[in-house]
């Protein structure tokens, strides 16, 4: 072996030798504060609000009829979802009908009013086997709103 590569050699078992030690010295004896970071499920638990709405249709007819409701939050709203939780729809009074056709849609995009207020819509219609929209309907809608909050 040459006489630059035994150098290369013991100049490298030196610096692990010192490595070594830096690693394998005691830690001081004074105790050290801990930093305890929040766990980020309760932050963000902390920030999530869910909202249902209850919308009533009153008396109406004819083809689907847009409907729309307010869900208020207690901070500014940064993100949200929308479903569709249900739907109690009958033909006005006790008439009793068979129900040809049903069609219940939730928008997925809320209208932000205040920042802390969205206002959900949807459409509804209801009709016989008669094939026109000529019957009236009426009954509720729930809808729920899921919102991301800021912190503050």
């Amino acid at each position: 072996m040459k006489v630059s590569n035994q150098r290369w050699l013991a100049a490298l078992a030196i610096i692990a030798s010192i490595v070594a030690i830096a690693q394998l010295r005691t830690s001081p004896s004074i105790a050290q504060p801990v930093a305890v970071a929040q766990d980020p499920a309760v932050a963000l638990g902390n920030c999530i609000a869910t909202r249902s709405v209850t919308i009533k249709v009153e008396k109406q007819k004819g083809e689907p009829r847009p409907f729309s409701g307010r869900a208020k939050f207690d901070r500014p709203v940064q993100a949200y979802w929308v479903a569709l939780v249900g739907s109690d729809i009958k033909f006005e009074g006790n008439t009793e009908k068979y129900v040809n056709r049903q069609m219940v849609s939730v928008d997925p995009f809320a209208k932000l009013i205040d920042g802390t207020e969205l206002e959900v819509s949807g459409k509804l219609g209801i009709r016989d086997g008669s094939g026109d929209w000529d019957d009236a309907y009426e009954g509720t809608i729930t809808i729920s709103v899921t919102a991301l909050m800021s912190s503050r």
